[in-house]
């Protein structure tokens, strides 16, 4: 069923349809503007490490994949809004294609990936700096270049797994609302809320705490009890090597900082969504 004009207006149907037609086009063109500067400049990152031989550590193999995974999510997301705005139904497709849309693209899925896959990576810079700071004596079995490809392997491996139970259950709803079509969770939605739950306290509060306690103990031990520095396998830095490590830590808290600023209110409005589906 199509809307019904409001006869309280002055304008006419055509001309509400063609003013948010313009806004719309005007959202695409400003969103695609965002992301083409997020994968220029993530581009950047990774073929300034790629062309610098120097730069190949384990730390900065860690930033590319960040980097990496921020344009999966760059990418999903503006594939998810062409498609949406392009696609004027949805129902003349197969119930194949039907479903594949709903549960990769339409609900844009896709994302919470390379989400996932930046929250591990970031929560294993902290520990990672941690160990190299704070406990340096434990070098036996820190991450080394010769393993980052493997670990980095299991990284995306696990954030598959963990968005695995969505593309698993969402499906798309054959009945039509308003003209309108929409996905949802099938007969798994009791299941799904405790998924939820589980996904934000893994992906958001857990990680949190970890990296909050890394970056802590890194400033307290650096810049109040002063030891970073004073262990024995660090005391032949120079005095620019600490500057640039010091450096790094900051650009790392930076960074992770910026992340979870970008990304709790989104926990919080999935743990929303999920209580208002409880009742």
């Amino acid at each position: 069923m199509g809307s019904q004009p409001n006869n309280s207006s002055s304008q006419s149907p055509t001309s509400h349809s063609a003013d948010e037609q313009d806004d719309q086009t005007i959202k695409l063109i400003f969103l695609s503007l965002i992301i083409s500067v997020g994968i220029i400049g993530n581009s950047l990152v990774i073929v300034v490490v790629k062309a610098i031989r120097g730069m190949r550590s384990t730390t900065n193999y860690l930033l590319v994949n960040v980097a990496v995974a921020d344009i999966f999510a760059l990418v999903f997301t503006i594939v998810h809004s062409i498609i949406r705005r392009s696609l004027s139904s949805y129902h003349s497709l197969s119930k194949f294609a039907q479903n594949l849309l709903c549960k990769f693209i339409i609900t844009n899925t896709m994302t919470l990936v390379p989400f996932a896959a930046t929250v591990l990576t970031l929560t294993l810079l902290a520990v990672e700096r941690y160990r190299a700071l704070v406990k340096p004596m434990t070098s036996s079995s820190r991450l080394t270049v010769d393993r980052i490809a493997y670990v980095i392997t299991g990284i995306w491996s696990a954030s598959f797994a963990l968005v695995t139970p969505l593309f698993a259950t969402i499906v798309y709803h054959p009945n039509v609302e308003g003209g309108a079509y929409y996905c949802n969770y099938g007969n798994a939605e009791g299941g799904i809320i405790i998924y939820i739950y589980c996904f934000v306290t893994i992906l958001l509060l857990v990680p949190f705490i970890v990296i909050a306690f890394c970056y802590s103990r890194i400033i307290y031990c650096m810049f109040i009890k002063k030891t970073v520095f004073n262990n024995p396998s660090e005391r032949q830095a120079t005095q620019q090597e600490i500057i640039e490590k010091r450096r790094l830590v900051w650009l790392l808290v930076a960074l992770t900082s910026i992340f979870f600023v970008a990304f709790t209110p989104y926990g919080i409005f999935l743990n929303y969504e999920t209580e208002r589906r409880k009742q």
